[in-house]
């Protein structure tokens, strides 16, 4: 990896100004959440406390052994919330630790037109080209119980360009964004009503991100949510208590989730195609329409070149294919 050092150290800094390094707090003490932290990383070392600026989290930074050459020690980060709950755990890990779903995801992973990026001759190129790009860092993230992966990237050439690209456990990419200022993981900040939401539309579902903002006067609300094995991104607004949904958009991890008549018609399309076989499947997605019609994107791709299958299911049941 190319100079790390003054990178390590701006991290570090960026880092002691998100936290407060006074490990007493005013007396207080962090022995019981780290009874809770020492049960599930008996092999910590290096162990340090710290307040975020906010003083919502207690902070525990430390590093664990590992076996693989490139870096023998890691480090994690864990915020504890109220009632000593683990809000956030970032821990870095290796390409090799990931599951097998996302490093297949991240081989057939291409750069898409993301929204500023600096040099748009990086569009369309794979993430997996060692002459393009480079892995820097990987990481385990836990939010709230729910686990997704970020693998940070930079370029090869002088130009260093970094993107930020989130897998969930299944290897449906979550999110893509090119980093253009200090950029760290916090917990998720959901209002009580926008959770409700979720939990009443989605019993049981885990939210996997959140963003919230004010926008001409409504709060704008995007989540991540996996329910049912299925990735679900939702965006709504939010005026004078009232909650609109302004999109769902579904997101398999692959054609066995689909529901089987929309399955049966992408694998006959698939089947009839002379370069692709339902092993090029990348992504699948669907949104439902204004008329309540079912829009299903199906994108393959191998080698150098993809396709897109789409297949609509309107609200009688009936299916085209283009």
């Amino acid at each position: 990896m190319r100079n790390k050092i003054l990178p390590g150290l701006l991290m570090l800094m960026m880092f002691g100004l998100l936290i407060g390094c006074n490990n007493d707090h005013d007396g207080e003490s962090f022995d019981h959440k780290q009874q809770i932290l020492l049960s599930k990383y008996p092999n910590a070392q290096n162990l340090t406390w710290a307040k975020s600026l906010d003083n919502k989290y207690d902070i525990a930074t430390f590093t664990i052994e590992k076996t693989r050459a490139a870096a023998k020690i890691d480090t994690v980060n864990v915020w504890f919330g109220d009632n000593n709950a683990m809000r956030l755990v970032k821990e870095e890990i290796s390409f090799a630790s990931l599951p097998a779903s996302v490093k297949e995801a991240f081989g057939k992973a291409i750069c898409r037109p993301l929204s500023g990026i600096s040099d748009n001759s990086l569009i369309n190129t794979r993430y997996s080209d060692p002459l393009i790009w480079d892995v820097d860092d990987i990481y385990l993230l836990e939010k709230d119980g729910a686990t997704s992966y970020r693998i940070e990237m930079e370029t090869v050439s002088s130009e260093e360009i970094e993107v930020v690209l989130i897998y969930d456990a299944q290897g449906i990419l979550l999110k893509e964004y090119e980093v253009t200022e200090a950029d760290d993981e916090t917990p998720l900040e959901i209002p009580s009503n926008i959770m409700k939401w979720a939990n009443d539309m989605f019993p049981g579902c885990e939210i996997l991100d959140y963003e919230g903002e004010m926008e001409d006067g409504e709060l704008e609300h995007e989540l991540d949510l996996c329910h049912n094995n299925i990735i679900i991104e939702v965006e709504l607004t939010e005026k004078d208590g009232n909650i609109t949904v302004v999109e769902l958009e579904y997101n398999y991890p692959n054609l066995d989730f689909l529901p089987t008549d929309v399955k049966e018609a992408a694998i006959e399309a698939i089947n009839a195609l002379e370069m692709y076989t339902i092993e090029d499947v990348c992504e699948i997605e669907m949104e439902v329409a204004d008329n309540g019609d079912e829009e299903y994107e199906i994108e393959l791709r191998n080698s150098n070149n993809e396709i897109e299958i789409s297949i609509t299911k309107d609200v009688d049941g009936i299916i085209t294919v283009k």
